[in-house]
């Protein structure tokens, strides 16, 4: 097999010998679907049949995994087990739920994504501006491994009765919960990669410090940190939450740069680091190019956090600022 049309072909042909008793009435249908930024991924959506609600899985993975040498028959049995899960987590009665907004209301969270990228997808979906960024909501799926999740479009805004400011600020409500978003230095983050050291979260002292700035050991053992969410899906949606911001302002003082280095997660900078905003630019785009995968990418730009307008901004606005002041 060369393409995900190939895989998909044989997954949704093959299939249901591969899976339990139970799931002999599963229908499957081979779908195209726009991911982030404009990149279109290949999945096979099942549904029980006679119901119209369903889940996706995606093949781009999984035929990435064939190729470095994994069996086709370990490539249906993980395909199984995520199906299996879907439905052992609630996935498709999640979904059913979707139609009234009390039911899941509690599960919305941010999502960030690139304006310019996603202009044509955004047509049909809530956002609000951030620079060239926008902020949109997904409904947050719990996995046994990771997290799934549903895009809200305006037709669930229909569904549910409810205006773009109701939803925003119920998603904000819920990122902005104790633990949702963390911060780490890259050391820790490396070592809590090989379960040497417990994640910790330096935005918890900042909840301490009653609007003072913070003094903490770790903040002074590196110049780079890791800013994101629990589940680390869309984690660098933490950007657009103004108590999160407000807490890392509070440990950072002197000031702090904001690099998106996926849609996951962004690194924070110090800004007494004497590193330029060229420069970082620069290192974003490189690593865009060479690090990331197209659909999580973010952007190529630099921010900063604006504590007189309490928001985010370019970076490179915050310099053209500065350079009109001095004249």
């Amino acid at each position: 097999m060369e393409t995900v049309r190939q895989l998909a072909e044989e997954v949704a042909g093959k299939i249901k010998g591969y899976l339990p008793d139970g799931y002999g009435d599963m229908e499957y249908e081979i779908v195209e679907m726009p991911k982030n930024n404009g990149v279109y991924w290949t999945g096979v959506r099942f549904r029980r049949a006679g119901e119209t609600d369903s889940a996706i899985i995606y093949m781009e993975p999984y035929l990435n995994g064939y190729k470095r040498g994994m069996s086709f028959d370990k490539v249906m049995e993980d395909i199984a087990e995520k199906i299996t899960e879907c439905a052992e987590v609630g996935f498709m009665d999640l979904v059913l739920a979707a139609g009234k907004f009390e039911n899941i209301k509690g599960s919305l969270e941010l999502a960030l994504v690139n304006t310019r990228a996603n202009r044509k997808q955004l047509t049909d979906i809530p956002h609000f501006p951030m620079e060239d960024l926008s902020v949109a909501c997904r409904i947050a799926v719990p996995m046994k491994e990771g997290q799934g999740s549903i895009q809200v479009t305006e037709s669930h805004l229909k569904s549910w009765g409810i205006g773009k400011e109701q939803l925003f600020q119920q998603a904000l409500v819920n990122m902005q919960r104790p633990g949702m978003c963390t911060l780490q230095g890259m050391d820790d983050v490396m070592l809590g990669l090989t379960g040497e050291l417990p994640p910790g979260n330096l935005l918890e002292a900042a909840g301490d410090a009653a609007g003072g700035a913070v003094s903490h050991p770790e903040l002074n053992d590196g110049m780079m940190f890791v800013l994101t969410t629990k589940s680390k899906n869309y984690g660098a949606s933490a950007m657009a939450c103004p108590d999160v911001m407000g807490k890392v302002d509070r440990l950072f003082p002197e000031g702090f740069y904001l690099l998106p280095s996926s849609v996951h997660e962004c690194l924070v900078i110090r800004k007494d680091g004497g590193v330029s905003v060229k420069d970082l630019e620069q290192m974003v785009f490189e690593v865009n190019r060479t690090a990331v995968e197209e659909h999580e990418r973010l952007s190529d730009h630099v921010y900063e956090y604006d504590r007189e307008r309490q928001s985010i901004r370019l970076a490179s606005k915050g310099l053209e600022k500065e350079r009109g002041m001095e004249r």
